[in-house]
């Protein structure tokens, strides 16, 4: 395998991951997002969902989730972004700061942005959690 394959098969775990989460749950998905983020060793993970042109955070798919699936699948995110940065240093590659990682889940399609600049690590007040919310902000208004 070269760097490609692996770092889409991990991006792929993290897909399954977030669609078995919902799953889990008895929720039919439309769309997954996956933010990450990589700041000064900072690892970050979360998922937010689209289901009958409604968004939703991890947190609020279901009125009924166990509080500790919640963590275990951010814990099993984050250690997919940590095997993530080591494939990227395995094969000199440099590590995104951060991934936007969209798989619409009724065509079967995923799309995704990376980034190498530097977000919220630079900032006294500013974390990878002001830049996720953002983001679900935007994709909400524009019903992406």
């Amino acid at each position: 395998m070269n760097f490609e394959q692996h770092f889409t098969d991990k991006q792929k775990g993290m897909i399954s991951l977030a669609l078995e989460y919902a799953d889990a749950i008895g929720e039919s998905v439309d769309k997954v997002y996956i933010y990450t983020s990589f700041e000064n060793n900072l690892y970050a993970f979360d998922i937010f969902f689209k289901k009958n042109d409604e968004y939703y955070m991890l947190h609020e798919l279901s009125n009924s989730v166990d509080p500790s699936l919640i963590i275990d699948v951010l814990q099993i995110g984050n250690k997919d972004l940590r095997d993530i940065k080591q494939i990227c240093d395995k094969y000199a590659q440099q590590m995104p700061t951060q991934m936007k990682i969209v798989y619409d889940n009724n065509l079967k399609k995923v799309s995704a942005e990376y980034s190498y600049d530097i977000f919220h690590s630079d900032s006294t007040t500013l974390t990878y959690r002001d830049i996720f919310q953002k983001w679900f902000k935007e994709v909400k208004n524009s019903s992406l």
